[in-house]
């Protein structure tokens, strides 16, 4: 598994159990978790009643949920990705850009995906640099940016 937004600690010291599922369109089944460790930027753990490759192999490339109750509450200036989503963007005089589809790990930064107004889709840096205010609450984002960037 590799998780979103720097999830590792809470992933690895507060979830016993995770709802897996291998299609959106499927309900979770929620799994016992035995073991649990980090390599490298993935999570490895071992499902319990999964005894072998091949059972594991079938849980390959479930989305695994866990319940937001089991994560730390956020800083002033830090956002759970998923929060972001729906939130309409604004240019820095108001102007709607669009709306947040997803937040992308581009690796260097997170970029905002956004459904332009214009109707195509558009990717914005989620840095200070073009990224002024965030107001979750609201569900609106400022960006320094243009349609036409």
């Amino acid at each position: 598994m590799q998780p979103f937004g720097g999830a590792h600690d809470t992933i690895l010291t507060r979830v016993t159990r995770w709802h897996m599922r291998l299609r959106p369109d499927v309900e979770p089944v929620t799994v016992a978790i035995e073991h649990v460790r980090p390599q490298g930027t993935n999570i490895v753990a071992k499902l319990a009643g999964c005894e072998d490759r091949d059972a594991a192999l079938a849980w390959r490339g479930a989305e695994v949920l866990i319940g937001r109750e089991r994560f730390p509450a956020t800083a002033d200036d830090e956002y759970y990705w998923v929060d972001l989503v729906g939130c309409r963007v604004d240019d820095g005089e108001g102007h709607p850009l669009g709306e947040v589809l997803e937040v992308v790990d581009h690796g260097a930064h997170p970029l905002l995906r956004l459904a332009g107004r214009d109707g195509r889709e558009h990717l914005i840096p989620f840095v200070a640099a073009h990224v002024g205010e965030v107001d979750v609450a609201g569900r609106r984002i400022v960006a320094d940016w243009s349609l036409d960037y």
